[in-house]
């Protein structure tokens, strides 16, 4: 389904169509994300809106929604962070702030939810290649640069891979 994730008729609408469709919710996974690089001086107040809507008001906005029904399923939420969330960059402020919210907001929402019988966890993960610094107005040859610079930085050195990052979320929703 296609939709607007800074309007919150359009979740409601995707909440709606869920119902419909399956009548039951076991997991809500709330991975949808943007980045635009900036700092204090040339981070516009509609960016700034844009990062914090995406990355931070979008997944209270769907976990509100959808608690009757993982209530129901004594279901499992699982927000997709990144490392940016508990480790500052210079350079990437709105986006650093946002995932540090949706950092406290996971712990907040665990604690709430779990009178409920639903676990709430999150996955934080550092640089994956991905579109997400592509389409935030990276050159490739910066992206490139980028990935670089974060393999050199990790013990292993090595970025994780999507894949990865989904296997963590499949046993975050599992029942081990």
């Amino acid at each position: 389904m296609q939709l607007d994730l800074t309007n919150d008729q359009d979740c409601r609408k995707f909440y709606e169509a869920v119902i419909a469709k399956f009548n039951r919710v076991d997991i809500l996974i709330n991975c949808a994300g943007v980045i635009f690089p900036g700092d204090i001086e040339n981070t516009y107040p509609q960016d700034y809106d844009y990062l914090m809507d995406i990355n931070l008001r979008t997944p209270f906005l769907l976990t509100k929604f959808f608690q009757p029904l993982l209530q129901e399923s004594r279901g499992s939420i699982v927000n997709v962070s990144c490392d940016r969330g508990s480790r500052a960059e210079p350079g990437m402020l709105g986006y650093c702030m946002a995932k540090a919210g949706l950092e406290m907001f996971t712990k907040t929402a665990a604690l709430e939810l779990a009178v409920f019988g639903i676990r709430v966890n999150a996955v934080a993960p550092g640089v994956i290649d991905t579109n997400l610094y592509r389409y935030s107005g990276l050159t490739e040859s910066d992206n490139s640069n980028m990935l670089q610079r974060a393999k050199d930085a990790t013990p292993l050195h090595r970025n994780a891979r999507a894949e990865d990052v989904a296997k963590a979320i499949i046993f975050l929703t599992s029942e081990k």
